[in-house]
């Protein structure tokens, strides 16, 4: 991945899958709360090596999408995330929106001080919606990136 600014990351949860979690339940539980026992659906001697198979595939989600997964370790006092991602709404954001909402940003704060993110709440959306939205930031991200090295 580059590390040209702004660079991308997901802030807050991903999607948990079905076979993990009981997303009705998850609903019903205000805030949500992963300490929840009732919620999982796999059996408790396997609810770690579970969340780390989640885990991974998140992650990997991630970086099929496109999003810089070395910015979570840049992050620091002096780093900006913001989220330009709808997490309220399953429609996927076009590439071009994104970047509107990135040039927005930039109206404000340095490009190198800037990390773009989809706002927390993700496991509310489908994996699809989900991953698509990741490629829309990555993509949104890429767009402004080639307009400010241009």
């Amino acid at each position: 991945m580059t590390s040209s600014s702004p660079q991308t990351t997901v802030v807050g949860s991903y999607v948990q899958p079905g076979w993990l979690v009981d997303k009705d339940m998850l609903r019903a539980i205000v805030p949500p709360r992963v300490r929840a026992r009732d919620i999982w659906r796999v059996d408790p001697d396997e609810l770690e090596n579970a969340q780390d198979a989640a885990t991974l595939a998140a992650i990997r989600d991630m970086e099929r999408a496109g999003l810089d997964i070395a910015a979570l370790e840049a992050l620091s006092g002096k780093q900006i995330v913001l989220g330009v991602i709808d997490l309220g709404d399953d429609r996927v954001e076009t590439a071009g929106i994104v970047a509107g909402r990135i040039r927005a940003a930039l109206e404000f704060v340095e490009p190198d001080r800037l990390i773009v993110a989809p706002d927390c709440g993700m496991k509310y959306l489908t994996r699809a919606a989900a991953f698509g939205k990741l490629k829309s930031l990555a993509e949104g991200a890429a767009i402004v990136r080639a307009e400010l090295e241009g």
